[in-house]
């Protein structure tokens, strides 16, 4: 393969990636993971990285119709009910990174979610966990005081 054909496969593949990136921000969190991990291969991806790519297209055109629906439980309790997940895994992947992340449920469907990635020959420093925890109970403690929700 040339030169130039390889810069138009690479060119092909960033386009790809930054479109699922785009959707992925906007209206499809679904796509956000597979996402990022197809965006770390943007300067030389490989067929795998490709074929992940298509995938996620494929993924993303056939639950086109699927959708994050926010309803207002019956039941006076869980009325803005507010559930923070907070997780951590340690180095299991092949680049021996931690993740760290957390998501934020109103009414059962997604408003704020955040995950980040640390070497783990740096160990999860407490500060970062601390960081990814407090960014979460951040955005609670805002999302309740802005919508005077009862806790």
């Amino acid at each position: 393969m040339g030169e130039e054909d390889n810069s138009e496969r690479v060119t092909s593949y960033r386009s790809k990636v930054c479109s699922l990136m785009y959707a992925a921000v906007l209206s499809r969190p679904d796509l956000a993971y597979a996402t990022n991990v197809t965006a770390r291969f943007m300067c030389d991806p490989a067929n795998q990285h490709e074929e992940a790519v298509n995938r996620i297209t494929q993924y993303a055109h056939n639950t086109m119709n699927k959708y994050i629906e926010y309803r207002t439980p019956t039941d006076a309790i869980l009325v803005n009910q507010l559930v923070c997940y907070v997780d951590t895994s340690h180095a299991d992947s092949d680049d021996l990174r931690t993740t760290l992340g957390y998501v934020v449920y109103l009414n059962g469907g997604p408003v704020s979610w955040r995950t980040c990635l640390q070497r783990s020959e740096d160990v999860v420093s407490d500060k970062t966990a601390y960081d990814v925890r407090h960014g979460a109970r951040h955005f609670c403690v805002n999302a309740i005081t802005s919508t005077n929700m009862k806790v």
